[in-house]
């Protein structure tokens, strides 16, 4: 019992400290934005110089135009409130996954402790 309360414990910690949050999805959206306004930047004013945002993985050597960035830019906020959109369920499906991870640390612990009370009757001296 005391167990089962442990990892009850452990798993919700590890549950809530790895979820998945809106705050996650906007970072990743903030990045990919930023980086499509440099790019359009650049084509906009292709005489100037624009620094790039090195921080940023998100590759737009394939956009051509001012058109094709503003297309990748409409994209990326529908895919962004797509994800926004499907957030409960995704949540709903990672405490799901934890539940029956507990669950089924809970029934292997409990299983070893029955195989180990099996052995141990097993082995005691019969009565007479």
């Amino acid at each position: 019992m005391v167990g089962s309360v442990i990892l009850a414990i452990a798993t919700v910690v590890f549950g809530l400290t790895n979820a998945i949050r809106e705050d996650d999805y906007s970072r990743d959206h903030d990045e990919q934005i930023a980086t499509y306004q440099t790019k359009l930047r650049s084509l906009q004013y292709p005489g100037t110089v624009v620094v790039p945002n090195s921080a940023y993985d998100y590759p737009t050597d394939h956009l051509r135009t001012v058109d094709e960035v503003k297309s990748a830019i409409r994209h990326a906020d529908d895919a962004y409130k797509e994800k926004v959109e499907n957030l409960p369920r995704v949540q709903a499906k990672h405490a799901a996954l934890l539940f029956a991870a507990w669950l089924s640390a809970c029934l292997l612990v409990y299983g070893i402790g029955l195989t180990l009370l099996w052995i141990y009757r097993g082995f005691r001296p019969k009565k007479a």
